[in-house]
Order: structure tokens, then sequence, then C-alpha cells
């Protein structure tokens, strides 16, 4: 992996990244995120080494948007997505694509006469059995079957 140090880790360009971005945007399955393609939204793609952690729990990979900030100018970039490849070797080809799609998903875009571009938060949030158990949506009043609870 060639690249540069940050702290003592381990960032480079990533070439397998964007091949994978390349195959969301040919799937059906990820349609959700094919309006991407007709943009002008610039994507880095990049790998770190680092075993990276967020309140206990592994971190498989990350966006940032970096509209508007200094260091654009010298980054040729709109968002970054890093993988965190300590995180991610076990996971199967199926599984990073589909965690493309999740890192592409965090991608919002405005054109109100001026390009905005913004990271967009996950719209839900939950515990794995709650979700197991009662549904994604189960605390929307029109889908609650309150014998459940």
């Amino acid at each position: 992996m060639q690249g540069f140090f940050f702290m003592q880790f381990m960032y480079a360009k990533s070439d397998e990244l964007e091949k994978l971005y390349d195959e969301v945007m040919q799937d059906k399955q990820f349609k959700e995120v094919h309006w991407i393609k007709g943009t002008e939204i610039r994507i880095g793609f990049l790998e770190c080494d680092k075993e990276k952690k967020s309140n206990g729990k592994l971190v498989f990979a990350d966006c940032e948007c970096l509209d508007g900030k200094k260091y654009q100018a010298y980054i040729p970039y709109d968002f970054l997505i890093t993988f965190y490849t300590q995180n991610t070797e076990e996971l199967s080809h199926e599984q990073m694509l589909i965690l493309m799609f999740h890192e592409l998903l965090h991608i919002g875009y405005t054109d109100s006469g001026e390009r905005l571009y913004r990271c967009l938060p996950h719209d839900i949030e939950d515990f794995r059995v709650v979700i197991n158990r009662f549904g994604i949506n189960w605390n929307d009043s029109r889908n609650v079957d309150y014998a459940l609870l």
C-alpha cells in the first residue's frame, strides 16, 4: 500500500475501492445511489490500516464531506470514503458492495444556484434485537401492535 502516514496510520488511495464503486453504480439493487453518476460530485477512495472504533464498536468505513473545508483547495474531491482494512478484511465481496452502498447513501447534494454538499446522517438508529423482533418501523404509530409491547 503506497500512501501517506497520518499519526501512525497508513492511508492510501484505493483503486480497488474505485472498482467497488463502479460495481455498485452498475448494480440495479443499489439504484438509490445511481443519481451520483449524473452529477459533478468528486469522490476519493482511501484505505487505512487503522482499527477504527466508535463507542467500543468497529467502524468499517466512513464518508467525509469536504465541502467548505479549507484543505479542499488541495484535495480534488468533494467527499472522501475511507475503508478501514483491519476491520473489513473478513468481509465477503458482497458485504463490501453493501458497505460501499451504505457509505454512498451518506452523500447529499443540493443545487440551488450553487453546489452544496453534505453528509447525510443515518435515518435509523436502534438495537438489533428490537429490529429483529418488532421490525424496522416499530416506532411508527400507524404500525404498532400494542399487544407486542
